[in-house]
């Protein structure tokens, strides 16, 4: 295909993608505030839709008619949301076929067709889901569920059945011909031997055990939680197991997102749906675990493996700044989001991604802490953003990371115990000179 028709196509499907994430932003969101986009109802208030409406970037411009329903200079935003989707979709493409993640043309590696196709489909991916994630925290300082555990689930498929999905490393051919690449897995590069505990019941245990958390995790906390507990132990006590589990796991959220607000006159549906996800989710670690390839089961490996540490790592900040702060210091969006991200990404990068957050965050924080006075902050867009920025830096963040922390693997967080005492006392001390000044 002629090259500048391929990406005036690929610029096109960039766009009404954009558009997609429009649509998204004001429909998965918590706070039904009404969709500005074309692909709903107009209000009352706003003119009737053209077709011109419809069409990406440039429908918005003929949408500027209806500021006075929607408010003053509502279109920039989204239009800017799909000129971007439609020009970085084109950019990423070609950054990928060029050998991005393993530092370029001018390195030489060999990189098949095959392999850019499923990291140009995964990665977009995910960046299209923290796109939405992004401005539905923006918005209403919120991530609704329905963005991050599809997103985790779809990172947990392409990892078991596309093992080339996960992000490269570049090592010395063991021919001794230049450098080749392979998938990093969650002992790469570590100075241990490479355990093989993951192999056996061991390693599915692990897995499904992480599953399990993640699961009961996503339970919420309703007033009918108690009744129903109540019910199931009268009945059997057996039954009652798996709901207090959730109910001790579950950390109290300061506001409920579209996937716990439906059905919450009973808890039996979500408990339902929470059921069918973990079914789901250890029916297909099982069968990769038990058909025999280690490169498949490698893969699976390392996407739970991502998730449990992407997420357990924000839950651990999340619990011991709520303790020392007195008050929420991460919303619960934050866990799920980080764990999609870990699940698409691996646990190195997703520890990386939490590292690079708050770089991200440190300058928007300032000039809102002096224009506005206010110190709280929608943590996701940045942790969305960091993500970001390890995928476009791959080879060069991995080489660092690599040869200063990762040789540790996951020992690492055995010396990471004590840096979290570290933080929990600052932030004690922090709360404690706050409540003396006030």
């Amino acid at each position: 295909m002629n090259p500048l028709i391929f990406n005036i196509l690929l610029g096109t499907c960039g766009a009404f993608v954009g558009a997609f994430v429009n649509w998204a932003i004001y429909n998965l969101c918590y706070e039904k505030r009404g969709s500005v986009s074309p692909w709903n109802a107009a209000r009352e208030s706003a003119s009737k839709r053209k077709f011109l409406d419809y069409i990406p970037i440039i429908g918005w411009l003929s949408l500027r008619r209806d500021d006075s329903a929607h408010g003053k200079l509502h279109w920039i935003r989204p239009m800017l949301i799909e000129l971007t989707t439609a020009i970085g979709a084109v950019w990423f493409y070609h950054w990928q076929i060029a050998g991005g993640l393993v530092g370029g043309q001018s390195m030489a590696i060999p990189v098949l067709p095959s392999e850019v196709e499923i990291w140009y489909a995964g990665h977009s991916l995910l960046i299209v889901l923290m796109l939405i994630a992004t401005f539905i925290d923006f918005d209403e300082k919120t991530i609704p569920d329905w963005i991050t555990v599809p997103g985790t689930l779809t990172a947990l498929l392409l990892a078991a059945f596309y093992p080339e999905f996960r992000l490269p490393e570049v090592i010395n051919n063991p021919a001794g011909l230049g450098s080749i690449h392979r998938s990093i897995t969650f002992h790469s590069n570590s100075i241990a031997p490479m355990p093989d505990w993951h192999h056996d019941g061991r390693g599915l245990l692990t897995a499904m055990g992480i599953i399990g958390v993640w699961v009961v995790a996503l339970l919420p906390t309703t007033p009918y939680l108690f009744r129903f507990m109540w019910k199931a132990f009268r009945r059997k006590p057996s039954r009652c197991l798996c709901v207090t589990i959730g109910f001790m796991l579950h950390p109290k959220r300061k506001t409920e997102c579209t996937i716990r607000k439906t059905n919450r006159q009973s808890f039996l549906p979500n408990v339902l749906l929470a059921m069918g996800i973990f079914v789901a989710t250890m029916g297909l670690a099982a069968f990769i675990f038990y058909q025999g390839n280690q490169v498949r089961w490698n893969s699976l490996f390392g996407a739970i493996l991502g998730m449990g540490i992407g997420g357990g790592v924000v839950w651990v900040v999340r619990i011991v700044g709520g303790f020392a702060l007195g008050q929420e210091a991460m919303g619960f969006g934050d866990v799920t989001l980080m764990a999609m991200i870990g699940a698409f990404l691996g646990w190195q990068a997703a520890m990386l991604t939490f590292a690079f957050a708050p770089f991200a965050a440190m300058f928007i924080a300032i000039a809102q802490l002096i224009i506005t006075r206010r110190n709280d902050i929608a943590f996701g867009p940045y942790l969305c953003a960091a993500a970001l920025f390890i995928i476009i830096f791959w080879r060069p963040v991995w080489e660092w990371g690599r040869n200063s922390f990762f040789m540790w693997g996951l020992d690492i967080f055995l010396f990471s115990l004590p840096m979290l005492v570290l933080f929990a006392l600052m932030l004690v001390g922090i709360r404690f000179f706050k409540n003396r000044g006030g």
